[in-house]
């Protein structure tokens, strides 16, 4: 499996402007960065699940011809907001697609706006700060990763959880 490539633009950026954006609950892996200092109100971000966008994805989804089993999320981290390093349980993911390991697990992040100074994407020890609409980076399973938006804009991103084929 490739970690990270290319699609083309195919989408309108107001559509995904206007989602309707929920905090997202899950912050259970942030308590040791409170216990250090971290601000709990800066480590949370946005997001929406496939079955509130009220538009089709397939024009995107066709180019992960790779994976099947694919749920999808839009995240917003608003100016400010981060998650740091922590790998993800896929929990509602594994009980959905009746799971019982995650190997074959493959999560992926598609930047749907060009990167601003400020924002960076951190897979295990490799950080990730230049980016245009259209790429993507991946991963298996649990590896640790995080999230940062240090600049002045919203940044939005789709994020594609499926199987390896």
């Amino acid at each position: 499996m490739q970690n990270f490539g290319k699609i083309p633009v195919s989408w309108n950026m107001d559509n995904f402007k206007e989602l309707p954006y929920k905090l997202d609950p899950d912050l259970i892996m942030c308590e040791e960065y409170v216990a250090v200092g971290h601000h709990l109100e800066s480590m949370k971000f946005y997001n929406c699940f496939e079955t509130d966008i009220g538009f089709s994805l397939d024009n995107i989804v066709k180019d992960f011809d790779f994976l099947s089993n694919i749920r999808i999320a839009v995240n917003l981290f608003t100016p400010g907001q981060y998650i740091p390093l922590h790998s993800d349980k896929y929990e509602r993911f594994s009980r959905l697609n009746k799971l019982s390991n995650l190997d074959s697990v493959v999560r992926i992040i598609l930047m749907l706006e060009d990167n601003v100074p400020g924002q960076f994407l951190q897979i295990e020890d490799k950080v990730i700060y230049s980016w245009q609409a259209g790429d993507w980076f991946a991963w298996k399973s649990t590896a640790r990763h995080a999230f940062y938006n240090f600049s002045k804009d919203n940044r939005y991103s789709l994020q594609i959880t499926g199987t390896l084929n």
